[in-house]
C-alpha cells in the first residue's frame, strides 16, 4: 500500500508509466487500484521447515557436514497493475 501511496504522490500512473508487483500470501490483491500482481509463496510450509532444519542443527551439536537446499513452489498471480 505504501508503494501506491508513493508512486500517486509522485503524479505516476499505473501501470501505464510504472508496474508494480509485490510478494503476498493474502487473497485481497484485487482490492487495489489497479488490483496488484503478486508472487505467492508457500510462508507457513516455509517456516515450518526452517524451524525443523533450525531444532535439528541444534539437537547434533556439530557443525553440519552438508547444507540443505529446500525448492518451494511459487505462483504468479498476474493483475492489472503490471498490464500495459
Amino acid at each position: 500500500m505504501g508503494c501506491y501511496s508513493i508512486i500517486r504522490k509522485k503524479g505516476l500512473k499505473i501501470p501505464e508509466e510504472i508496474a508494480i508487483a509485490g510478494f503476498s500470501n493474502f487473497n485481497s490483491a484485487d482490492l487495489f487500484c489497479p488490483s496488484l500482481t503478486t508472487v505467492r509463496q508457500p510462508a507457513f510450509e516455509m517456516g515450518k521447515v526452517a524451524a525443523e532444519l533450525l531444532i535439528e542443527l541444534i539437537e547434533s551439536k556439530r557443525p553440519p557436514a552438508n547444507f540443505i537446499h529446500k525448492v518451494f513452489p511459487t505462483e504468479l498471480f498476474i493483475r492489472n497493475s503490471t498490464k500495459k
